[in-house]
């Protein structure tokens, strides 16, 4: 499904349309360190466990949908340790049985695929080594192509980091930078979707305005993802009330943006009405 080829002149990454059409793709930047003692990214680590345990809580999403899970430790073998430990704390046996969660490194994988994949990179600016060659090569595309709905990196690292063309970590930034399945601006769904719902005309807007954003995935009850390439940033624009939502799926989505905030999200939660009603002020939130 997903391949990357490595050559000494020229990179690409590829994936197959259907799967570039289905899999939603998040991008989670956490102000991480590996340590060269432990192999291990402990704040990463930390970040993927609780974005995990908010998305299985009772009212999370995963746990709404029934997804099963899997984590993969794109930096070794301790690191999916770490990780299995961690998660052993914050869920429960029934959880982990429920949502058939399993965690190790690429290998562990082979020939199996969960609903949502939990990526850890590990690698942070001050310990980076390499990934390159064809062994690094296989691991990757068993660990890109195990989702089946959605894959979420959670990564120390920024492209400017990674200095090697050729390092694999570098290409797999830039594959989850392209977005899951964009609301690309200009399109046709965007157009019809603007002329019947909030949503709609949010997105109308910001499409207007310029921005670059994806609608393809609700985090923490959110409409649309609002990203900034170039600096590396996203936003997640959330429109409350009005939508039939109970209260406590509302306090779910709360507990769900404190831990993605952790990790270096940003959120803007605005009132349908008051969108509806001035939605100038939406443009200094961005």
């Amino acid at each position: 499904l997903t391949t990357i080829h490595s050559q000494h002149t020229h990179n690409t990454l590829t994936t197959n349309n259907a799967l570039t059409n289905t899999i939603t793709k998040l991008d989670v930047l956490v102000r991480g360190s590996r340590s060269s003692k432990t192999k291990t990214n402990e704040v990463e680590a930390r970040a993927l466990v609780s974005y995990l345990a908010q998305a299985l809580s009772e009212h999370g999403e995963l746990r709404l949908r029934d997804a099963t899970v899997g984590v993969i430790s794109l930096g070794g073998l301790e690191q999916a340790r770490l990780l299995r430990s961690l998660l052993l704390d914050a869920l429960s046996d029934a959880q982990l049985a429920r949502h058939r969660v399993v965690v190790g490194d690429a290998a562990a994988f082979q020939g199996d695929e969960r609903d949502v994949i939990l990526l850890s990179m590990v690698a942070s600016p001050s310990s980076a080594s390499p990934h390159l060659g064809r062994a690094y090569e296989q691991k990757y595309n068993v660990a890109l192509s195990r989702a089946r709905d959605r894959m979420v990196l959670f990564r120390s690292l920024a492209a400017k980091d990674v200095t090697n063309a050729d390092d694999l970590k570098r290409w797999t930034m830039a594959f989850f930078a392209s977005g899951g399945a964009p609301a690309h601006l200009g399109s046709a769904r965007v157009a019809v979707a603007a002329a019947h719902t909030p949503e709609g005309q949010l997105e109308r807007w910001l499409s207007e305005q310029g921005f670059r954003f994806s609608s393809e995935c609700s985090v923490a009850g959110s409409v649309v993802v609002v990203e900034d390439a170039a600096d590396d940033r996203r936003l997640c624009v959330c429109l409350d009330g009005g939508a039939g939502g109970t209260l406590s799926e509302y306090r779910a989505q709360l507990r769900e943006q404190r831990s993605l905030e952790r990790a270096g999200w940003r959120f803007a939660r605005v009132w349908r009405a008051s969108f509806l009603v001035d939605v100038v002020t939406l443009y200094f939130v961005c």
